[in-house]
């Protein structure tokens, strides 16, 4: 402040500016904001000023650190070649990075980072090459629809909270479909519910909602409605039938994320079980749905793992006796049935499956890590279910879909995409939940010019 200067530029229009009389407000408002400087303002001609630059850096001393930078430079046939203790490696212009990388990672069938910067780094050199090629191997768009990334997949496990009360939840799953029986059906409505683990099982024609709702109602007649029910999305729980179902009798209905089973476990888990007892009770293909009724009893008989006690138990306090048990009672002699304490039994199941759940969760998370926290405006690829048509080998197929938008945060590590505003993928615009383990980043394309500014700043070997 209060020093006179003077100011040397190539740039007439600056000069000019001081004696016009009309300037744009943008420039009026700069030349404002300087005028409490002292200063002169003289013009020198382009080429004049690229000589005395010139003149200048080439005489300007370098102090120890530049020395010792330029030691580790070479120039021979009009090439930089940087000095290493492999020899010496081309200095790759920036203009020309992103070939030299595209020749050995586009060319070379798309390795991974690593192998790609052992073949680069043999020959080539440039400041910042490791983070540039990663940046790169992110943006490249046919590793980002067909490979998956490896390691540890992201996502903990967020177990669902059970209240010790039957019937506060229900899991709904159509298991199926099966050869037509005889009696017409195709598919097995199974419902569990999430603190007893008592299941009911119906076989129907079809997996339309009419059906659903009918053996619904005659649960819900029976056992009262539930607070919450969970399902995947099939179409029977994605109508608007469905939909308004729930929304009349107050029920919250949690759809799963895509392609996640493991949100809805407690029927998925019975489902295999089913499926092996359906099996193993008939010779007859069209006559699956006669063994229903006894692989039901058999389920709700049983004691359960998760809870140390049969559904019968939990759900009416005493243990059912089965053909079995009622022959042998007149051979054998048993103990009268003793009163039981409904309540103190659920609060030890409850117990129970605290630590089992606990105990799954730690045993899942110990092959996860958090993962990263998507935002809404993020664009993302979905890893997709690899079905394949006929001449077509699924193995070949892309393992993720996209680009796709997230519109909205949900808790447990789901998240709301959507297609891309202006994307024309099909007529019909895709939305869904989906959960972390099934997202991949959608990175935007790398420039050259990617990084220039650690050219400055970082020198590495």
């Amino acid at each position: 402040m209060g020093i006179q200067f003077k100011v040397v530029t190539d740039c007439n229009a600056i000069r000019t500016t001081l004696t016009r009389r009309d300037l744009v407000p943008r420039i009026g408002r700069w030349w404002l904001a300087i005028q409490e400087y002292k200063f002169d303002v003289e013009y020198r001609a382009g080429h004049k000023m690229c000589r005395f630059l010139l003149e200048v850096l080439r005489k300007s001393p370098t102090d120890h650190e530049e020395r010792e930078i330029h030691k580790n430079f070479v120039e021979s046939n009009k090439r930089l070649y940087r000095r290493t203790d492999n020899g010496k490696k081309w200095v790759v212009p920036i203009d020309a990075r992103r070939q030299v990388v595209s020749h050995f990672h586009d060319d070379r069938g798309h390795l991974s980072m690593d192998k790609t910067m052992a073949a680069i780094s043999g020959l080539y050199w440039f400041s910042g090459m490791r983070r540039y090629l990663k940046k790169y191997i992110s943006c490249c768009l046919p590793c980002l629809y067909n490979k998956e990334p490896g390691g540890k997949e992201p996502g903990y496990l967020h177990p669902i909270e059970k209240v010790a009360v039957p019937f506060d939840t229900l899991h709904v799953d159509h298991l199926g479909p099966f050869v037509k029986s005889k009696r017409k059906n195709t598919y097995l409505i199974v419902i569990v519910d999430a603190f007893t683990k008592f299941v009911f099982m119906k076989a129907v024609p079809s997996s339309k909602t009419g059906p659903l709702l009918n053996f619904l109602d005659t649960v819900i007649e029976n056992f009262g409605v539930p607070r919450r029910i969970i399902s995947d999305r099939g179409s029977c729980y994605t109508s608007k039938k469905f939909e308004a179902y729930c929304r009349n009798m107050n029920i919250k209905h949690v759809l799963n994320a895509t392609a996640t089973p493991r949100a809805n476990g407690q029927v998925e888990r019975y489902n295999r079980t089913i499926l092996a007892s359906l099996s193993a009770s008939t010779d007859d293909e069209e006559r699956w749905d006669m063994a229903v009724s006894r692989v039901r009893w058999g389920l709700n008989s049983t004691k359960n793992s998760s809870t140390e006690k049969s559904p019968y138990e939990l759900l009416f306090g005493y243990e059912p006796r089965g053909v079995a048990e009622s022959v042998l009672s007149n051979e054998i002699a048993t103990e009268p049935i003793e009163e039981r304490d409904l309540s103190a039994i659920r609060k030890q199941a409850k117990k129970v499956i605290d630590a089992k759940q606990g105990e799954r969760k730690s045993k899942f998370d110990a092959h996860r890590y958090a993962g990263y926290e998507y935002k809404e405006g993020d664009q993302v690829m979905v890893r997709t279910q690899q079905t394949s048509n006929q001449g077509q080998s699924r193995k070949l197929l892309p393992k993720y879909s996209g680009p796709y938008v997230i519109t909205n945060v949900l808790d447990h590590d789901r998240y709301v995409v959507k297609d891309v505003e202006g994307s024309s993928r099909s007529q019909r615009r895709y939305s869904g939940i989906v959960s972390l383990d099934k997202l991949k980043a959608f990175n935007v394309e790398v420039s050259s010019e990617s990084d220039v500014e650690s050219d400055t700043n970082e020198i590495e070997a």
